[in-house]
């Protein structure tokens, strides 16, 4: 008994050194003393091994190599938070609040970290399972990785289950000392912290030093937390960290000065921030509120207006996509942007790149507006000079080196060869994506081995690849008998998706994931679709001549059509699946027809699925009087704006999709 004691003091010791120093940053001891205490408590487990207690420091050590991660559903949904991006929405989501309840509320503030949400189970006190949000109702358990983060307790004092989420992060120094010793650096802090998480070798979480804040516990009630000030005083106890930055607001006043105020102070933070999530602090009116098909009600995420920097121009990378479009991307002098390093932007085409007058060795304007990769905004003309040479057109495919082309009425250039290796590569990755055929463990460099292999020439040679096993593990891609089994399965489930991400996955030029789910309302099947003629398809709201041309012509290529009978003859089903999404028929929005110009805080897609799901909006390119609405973002198109005006169509200037 006295052993027990004795390795029980030095746990609760090393446990409260560990709280002083990871979430107070307040060390009690110095590095040599705690090394000390560490190892007499080592010594005194490995003597006693059957005395070791679940909440020892040592138990938290990396080197549990794992093959993968299993899934597991979450007992509740990891929801996201609908946007505001200004403060006059946020001002709009109190006043509404406090008139459907009839009183004053408080407001709780909380920073929005940059990082990789986490969802831990705690049961009979003990730290039994940590899952990723992964797609919000599915996440994978990453206990063995999430248990060598020294801030997070492996036991709490509550003995019934309990769910506990936060953000699991690294901080700006971190990263940077990380990234000086890495070949090939993140790019940024999430991309870490993700890659860290997700690391089948706890030992290189162990090294990474992960961080993380919680705030917010799903069943609150069951801790006798009636408010969400109560839960995070609660996590505090129990010796969870919680961001000092965190504040409550009683007058609405208040609290949107503190928004402005922490836009403007943001940067001397020492972690990577992308917005503030503001909640209604009173648990009562939870049940209430509700939520809609996505968002909570009572939980409102402000995004920060996106920064500009300064950098120069060095060169122009051209690139082929799968439709054989061609792509000019900016190389850049490094710059850090909103906590990621920049070394590339997007220059769209030529035809932006001479609108701009765009030349190489340009001082230049880039920012984030929702996109992977940033944007080119402007040239800073009084820093040019005669060394600045134009940037020179390209003529052929930068792949395969055919003729490039440039339709009528377009702005792009596009390879002319169906066969280029690059554009079948690029259409296969398409193929596989989350928004389209969604077929897990396939990224683009497995998919040129495979390619390059001979085993995948064509999406069709997916549903095939199980018959080469053998092949397969026996190429360089970290792929075992484990990993190759769940591809397989990947592959056989993207088979019952149905027609909307089959259309979305062919790659048909013009038709993206919003028009795909458009045609299924229309078409019952691909049969049908491909039986329809020009006439019927022009017909279709959501359709214009450009359109109908380029899905006619494409279901009356010879190729195409033997590529959709091979689909068949493996199983893939194209029959359109029953939509269960709740529109909101009362909106003015509810089935008009868009058009969206300029840029926006989220991508132009983004904002198309947004408003497709949410108002089953048809979206247009074009301003006639057949469009009801323009959504104008920042740069919008004057000529669209003139032609609006002209027709009487309302512009609207707010973020109507959140």
């Amino acid at each position: 008994m006295a052993k027990v004691a004795q390795i029980r003091a030095i746990v609760e010791q090393l446990k409260r050194y560990d709280y002083h120093y990871y979430v107070l940053d307040d060390p009690l001891v110095s590095d040599f003393e705690y090394d000390q205490l560490y190892k007499q408590l080592q010594a005194l487990e490995q003597a006693h091994p059957e005395l070791i207690q679940p909440d020892s420091p040592t138990q938290r050590v990396g080197g549990i190599v794992v093959e993968a991660f299993n899934k597991f559903p979450h007992q509740n949904p990891m929801l996201s938070l609908d946007n505001a991006f200004d403060t006059a929405t946020i001002a709009s989501f109190i006043a509404n609040i406090n008139n459907l309840t009839g009183v004053q509320n408080r407001f709780v503030v909380e920073p929005k970290i940059d990082g990789v949400s986490i969802s831990l189970t705690y049961e009979n006190g003990l730290l039994t399972r940590a899952l990723t949000r992964g797609d919000g109702l599915v996440g994978e358990d990453v206990l063995s990785n999430v248990k060598t983060i020294k801030s997070i307790p492996l036991t709490i004092p509550f003995h019934k289950q309990v769910e506990i989420r936060g953000e699991i992060f690294v901080d700006k120094k971190t990263f940077a000392q990380i990234n000086e010793n890495l070949a090939k650096p993140f790019a940024n802090a999430r991309n870490l912290a993700a890659g860290t998480l997700r690391n089948l070798n706890s030992e290189v979480s162990a090294k990474r030093k992960l961080k993380a804040f919680f705030y917010f516990v799903p069943n609150a009630l069951t801790l006798g937390c009636r408010s969400q000030s109560a839960v995070l005083a609660q996590l505090k106890q129990w010796n969870f960290p919680v961001s000092k930055a965190v504040a409550s607001f009683d007058r609405p006043e208040a609290l949107i000065e503190y928004l402005d105020q922490f836009d403007q102070t943001r940067d001397q933070l020492n972690f990577q921030v992308d917005g503030l999530v503001v909640k209604l602090d009173n648990f009562h009116f939870y049940d209430q509120l509700g939520f809609t098909s996505k968002f909570p009600r009572w939980a409102l995420a402000y995004k920060f207006k996106p920064k500009f920097v300064q950098t120069k121009l060095r060169g122009v990378l051209v690139t082929v996509g799968r439709t054989g479009k061609i792509n000019y991307t900016a190389q850049l002098d490094p710059v850090n942007l909103e906590g990621t390093v920049v070394s590339a932007a997007t220059l769209h085409n030529f035809d932006y790149i001479k609108e701009k007058d765009i030349r190489l060795n340009d001082t230049v304007i880039i920012y984030k507006a929702g996109e992977i990769i940033p944007k080119v905004l402007e040239v800073c003309l009084p820093l040019r000079t005669a060394a600045n040479q134009p940037i020179p057109e390209q003529t052929h495919c930068p792949a395969c080196q055919a003729p490039l082309v440039q339709y009528k009425d377009e702005v792009d250039q596009y390879c002319t060869n169906e066969r280029c290796d690059q554009r079948n590569l690029e259409a296969i990755n398409y193929f596989v994506s989350k928004t389209a055929m969604d077929i897990q463990g396939l990224s683009i460099q497995t998919i040129s081995k495979l390619y390059e292999n001979n085993l995948v020439r064509s999406v069709v040679d997916l549903y095939h690849l199980k018959k080469h096993k053998a092949a397969v593990l026996a190429l360089e891609l970290k792929i075992g008998e484990v990993l190759f089994n769940k591809l397989i399965s990947s592959i056989e489930q993207s088979k019952t998706k149905g027609m909307a991400r089959l259309l979305t996955g062919l790659g048909i030029k013009h038709v993206g994931q919003v028009l795909a789910k458009s045609l299924t309302k229309h078409f019952e099947n691909i049969d049908a679709l491909q039986s329809a003629s020009m006439e019927t398809l022009l017909e279709l709201p959501d359709v214009g001549p450009t359109v109908a041309e380029s899905l006619f012509n494409w279901f009356h290529n010879d190729n195409n059509l033997q590529l959709l009978a091979a689909l068949k003859a493996v199983g893939v089903q194209m029959d359109a699946l029953k939509s269960n999404t709740n529109f909101d028929t009362a909106s003015i929005y509810f089935q008009k027809s868009f058009v969206i110009t300029g840029s926006f805080p989220i991508s132009r897609d983004t904002i198309k699925n947004l408003l497709a799901n949410k108002y089953d909006c048809r979206f247009t390119n074009n301003v006639t009087s057949k469009v009801d609405f323009v959504l104008a973002g920042i740069k919008a198109t004057p000529r669209k704006l003139e032609q609006a005006k002209a027709l009487n169509i309302p512009i609207i200037n707010e973020p109507i999709w959140t």
